[in-house]
């Protein structure tokens, strides 16, 4: 008999010694399916217990994606559950034996049964499977990806059959099993037989259901079959991009939408103001909230012959959107750099959100060129609104002309925005900070962004060394080490005032000491441009 990696064929047990089938094999491990093996052993004790298999998995109030995860789940349970004096016990029928059906066994029971730890009663509970049991056509799937050769087969023989007999919204219903079974060492057979089954379903658009289903597999499957038969126009497809919420989904509508736009410039770079169909089909793209499916609408915006829709994604708050509309001005012509300066040279009150931004990521060639953006950018540094001022720092550090002289001040800003990415832009220049200037702004009276940046910018000078211990400052090194720490130890009422602090003795179920002062304070940044 054949076997697979070292294990009896039949009995899915390691030859020669009784035991199952150790890691390594579908038997021992999880198989990356999120199986639930706690969950799984109480859901075949209540099987045992008498309770129907559909009840005692829930089944009758959770969505796909949970019901093909319990499936799973009971598959792993009993086998780990450690009570085969309760599971059912069957043996293959000799040929020209009985047949099976005399020997009925209730539906909970097969269950068990087609789950067992031992290969020939998975293989018996396999051949007891007929008509009439379709609520076990999941436990079928999986048993087409079992670790024992002859339970395989027999599953792969028998579930084309089944399938042709139901109806095609149960066999949709199985395809999120189908999709997790596929993530196993042997599961591929399983996955490409729905997927040949799912293309001669009759009467109905199998993608639509997959669409809907609650299971993300099953939606990204849907979503493949959508875009592969190429049934559904432009806006169905931008539509269906601008409501979806994964981003593998997104990327394949938009994807597909941008091929299915007709061409109204080509590469020839003429506007065509009204080309058939295209509105229609690039507004829910430009109106949705995923960015990258907004920087498809920006880019489908060339194909259609309108770069004059482009401009106010110049100031779209995703860097990728205002990338996208940038090349499509330039495919037309239009230089969008003087459009950014425009908008930060204006009177203060109409400088908009990201100009700055904006203007620093054009990056324009030439030093007289930067030279002057720069200059612009300088003067933004004064505005009165400080998400303005912080935009403009940005510009700078993209624009590469971020100089510490004129950025430093910047660290007592009282907008926490400002003070990030003043951090950020100095970072590249801490050797040319001065030390003692830092060292002031770490006051604890201070505001908590100006100490944090501080001492960020302490830690990218000194790295892993201590500057605190030499400077015998341990009172401010306590406390700015514990501070906003969860569960700081507090300072003890006698402990000395002054003078260095011993290092920690190393924890004793780790091992490590504990990490310098700085690195309480560095979890704060976050990016201004999101």
């Amino acid at each position: 008999m054949d076997t697979d990696a070292g294990t009896d064929a039949r009995t899915g047990t390691e030859a020669g010694t009784g035991t199952e089938a150790g890691p390594g094999t579908d038997a021992g491990t999880d198989t990356g399916a999120g199986t639930d093996t706690a969950a799984g052993v109480r859901m075949a004790r209540r099987i045992a217990d008498g309770a129907g298999v559909a009840r005692a998995l829930g089944l009758g109030h959770v969505d796909e994606q949970t019901a093909a995860g319990r499936w799973l789940a009971l598959d792993f349970g009993v086998r780990r559950w450690g009570r085969p004096e309760r599971l059912p016990t069957l043996a293959p029928q000799p040929p020209g034996g009985d047949d099976p059906g005399d020997h009925p066994l209730p539906g909970a029971g097969l269950a068990l049964a087609l789950c067992h730890p031992e290969g020939r009663v998975r293989e018996a509970a396999l051949e007891r499977v007929a008509a009439g049991r379709e609520e076990l056509l999941p436990l079928v799937v999986i048993r087409c990806a079992d670790w024992a050769r002859p339970v395989r087969e027999r599953a792969r023989a028998l579930l084309p059959g089944l399938l042709a007999e139901l109806p095609p919204a149960d066999v949709l219903a199985l395809v999120p099993v189908a999709l997790r079974v596929g993530r196993r060492e042997r599961g591929d057979w399983a996955r490409e037989l729905f997927l040949t089954v799912l293309g001669t379903l009759p009467g109905q658009d199998p993608a639509r259901r997959l669409r809907a289903s609650t299971d993300l597999a099953t939606r990204r499957l849907g979503a493949r079959l959508t875009v592969a038969r190429g049934s559904l126009p432009a806006a169905e497809l931008a539509a269906l991009a601008a409501a979806a919420r994964d981003v593998v989904v997104q990327r394949l509508y938009a994807d597909a939408t941008l091929a299915a736009l007709p061409e109204a410039a080509g590469r020839s770079g003429v506007r065509d103001p009204a080309p058939a169909g295209a509105p229609d089909a690039i507004a829910p793209l430009l109106a949705a909230r995923p960015a990258e499916v907004r920087a498809a609408g920006v880019t489908a915006l060339r194909r259609a012959g309108r770069p004059d829709l482009a401009p106010p994604y110049l100031l779209d708050r995703s860097p990728l959107v205002r990338a996208c509309a940038r090349w499509v001005l330039r495919q037309y012509g239009t230089d969008p750099r003087p459009l950014y300066r425009d908008l930060c040279t204006g009177p203060a009150a109409e400088v908009p959100r990201r100009a700055p931004v904006g203007l620093g990521e054009c990056r324009t060639p030439g030093t007289g060129t930067r030279d002057a953006d720069a200059a612009v950018l300088t003067a933004l540094l004064a505005h009165p609104d400080g998400l303005v001022r912080a935009d403009a720092v940005t510009g700078l550090r993209l624009l590469g002309r971020a100089r510490p002289e004129t950025l430093l001040p910047l660290i007592d800003d009282p907008s926490p925005a400002v003070v990030r990415e003043t951090t950020r832009a100095l970072l590249p220049f801490d050797d040319r900070l001065p030390d003692a200037w830092l060292r002031e702004r770490l006051d604890p009276a201070g505001p908590d962004h100006r100490r944090r940046a501080a001492a960020r910018l302490l830690s990218a000078r000194y790295g892993d060394a201590d500057p605190w211990a030499a400077g015998g400052l341990a009172d401010e090194w306590w406390e700015l080490s514990t501070e906003g720490s969860a569960g700081a130890t507090p300072v003890p009422a006698d402990r000395p005032a002054a003078g260095p602090t011993p290092p920690p003795a190393p924890q004793p179920e780790s091992g490590q000491r504990r990490p310098p002062w700085w690195r309480i304070l560095l979890p704060w940044e976050r990016s201004t441009n999101a």
